[in-house]
Parts: C-alpha cells; structure tokens; sequence
C-alpha cells in the first residue's frame, strides 16, 4: 500500500547483506510496492562484487512470508494479469540471478 514503511529493508554486513520483507501486519505479503523494492534491492547488491552471501527475512514473529498480497490480487482484471506475472517473473529471476552469478564466479 502506498504510504507503508519501507516494505524492504536492506543491511550490509561485510561481505554478506540482510534483505528483510517488512509487511509484518501482513505476514509480509508481497504486494507491488514489496515485490518492486526487492528487484531493486537485489540488482543492487547483483552489481556489489563485496557481497558474497544475501539473507532474506521477514519482519515479525510470526511469517517469513505468507506469499502473495491475495487482497491485492483479489483487485486485477483480466487485462492485468500478464503485467502482474510479467513483474512476478522478474522477482523470481532477481533471486535466481544472484544465485547463478555468484556460482559462476566461484567454479570459474
């Protein structure tokens, strides 16, 4: 929602990063404004060569993540949905991108 704290929070430490979802009071459903902070943030730290290990965490006591904000969701036409799964798709490759650049670099 617009207006929310920032729905990702991001903390060097060394050479390893903490990325926290920050929806607690929606047991950090990823909604649009989360799920567009999380691509950014993991593009910046793609492009950080001192960051050898990322840790991502959900704020609060009770879900890492219950997964996608159904009441956003609960909210698009039809003609939204290949965006949404478009921006999806790109949340998805954010995480694997970091994952396969590290590995190449490590058995090169």
């Amino acid at each position: 929602m617009p207006g929310e704290p920032d729905t990702v929070l991001m903390e060097r430490r060394d050479t390893t990063a903490l990325v926290t979802l920050n929806r607690p009071q929606a047991l950090n459903a990823v909604n649009t404004e989360m799920r567009e902070a999380l691509i950014a943030a993991l593009a910046e730290l793609n492009r950080d060569d001192t960051i050898r290990a990322v840790i991502i965490t959900g704020a609060g006591e009770r879900a890492f993540s219950s997964g996608q904000d159904l009441n956003e969701t609960a909210r698009y036409s039809v003609g939204e949905v290949d965006q949404w799964l478009s921006r999806q798709h790109a949340m998805y490759r954010a995480v694997r991108d970091r994952i396969v650049r590290r590995s190449a670099r490590r058995f090169s």
